[in-house]
């Protein structure tokens, strides 16, 4: 069988042979877990594995949030989530097997462009995205969960352009007790909606605010706010208004900019109420109308 390569770039458990799985390449890593190119021993079909160390799978409440994490991603059923096939254990590692997508991240595109100066997506291409990922949150809405990390990094696209709302990790289920300490803020703090800089409740227009970061950076290739700090940066998601994106770049339309600063309004009550609503919004600019 071919090596299981994607970026030659190698974890602890690259090339490791489990009794379900053959481990490739380190797809990527975040501050709890790294996922991995796997293929399935039964079937050979590519899978992704997203395992929690030793370390954390050892600690009570970080690997009740992993396998919350695979109930939840489990029970949405939408294109554009990505899916969550199994959750099982390996000696002292726990891993959740889930849809491998051939594609890249949003943020990896993002990137490229910033670094080959080439142009922003356009006006139509972040309409598209825009609705995909709103499609992936509506999904998500019915189940009562607000991601609370939507960002570049966490959008993935395949190759036929079809995009998906990744890594459910930190999400939380409306009305249910948390998990994480009352005041904590969770998330990351450039695409951090006001109330979760708070540390405040939140429902599904914090992951409303945090796609409104996504596509003014999409459309001008400069996040609204740009601080060196994360106190800084919520200090501005809080009290700063972005520059217009018109201003920035002249091929954004007025009515789309209406819609992204919707979004980004500081106010929930000032947002979208959902994404519902703001496919409404997207499709009447898809239409030209």
């Amino acid at each position: 069988r071919p090596v299981l390569s994607e970026n030659g770039k190698k974890g602890p458990v690259s090339g490791a042979q489990w009794p379900h799985h053959d481990i490739g390449d380190l797809l990527g890593e975040g501050g709890m877990a790294a996922v991995y190119l796997a293929r399935r021993r039964d079937d050979g079909r590519l899978v992704a594995l997203k395992i929690l160390p030793a370390r954390y799978a050892d600690d009570a409440a970080s690997r009740k949030r992993f396998e919350r994490e695979a109930q939840i991603s489990q029970a949405i059923d939408s294109q554009h989530v990505i899916k969550v096939w199994n959750a099982g254990r390996y000696g002292p590692l726990c891993y959740l097997e889930m849809e491998y997508v051939d594609g890249t991240s949003l943020g990896e595109d993002i990137k490229r462009r910033r670094e080959s100066a080439e142009k922003p997506f356009t006006n139509d291409e972040v309409i598209e995205l825009a609705l995909q990922a709103a499609y992936g949150l509506m999904e998500a809405a019915k189940l009562n969960l607000v991601h609370r990390d939507i960002k570049p990094g966490n959008l993935m696209r395949t190759r036929n352009g079809v995009l998906k709302v990744a890594d459910f990790g930190i999400v939380k289920i409306i009305g249910e007790e948390a998990l994480t300490m009352a005041g904590t803020a969770m998330g990351t703090p450039s695409y951090m909606s006001p109330e979760q800089g708070r540390g405040d409740e939140v429902d599904a227009r914090a992951d409303i605010y945090s796609l409104g970061v996504v596509l003014y950076e999409l459309l001008t290739l400069k996040q609204p706010f740009e601080e060196a700090t994360a106190d800084a940066l919520i200090y501005q998601h809080h009290f700063v208004e972005p520059k217009l994106m018109t201003a920035l770049v002249p091929d954004c339309t007025e009515a789309l900019q209406a819609v992204v600063f919707k979004c980004l309004q500081k106010a929930q009550g000032n947002r979208y109420a959902d994404a519902v609503t703001l496919i409404r919004d997207l499709n009447l600019l898809k239409g030209g109308h």
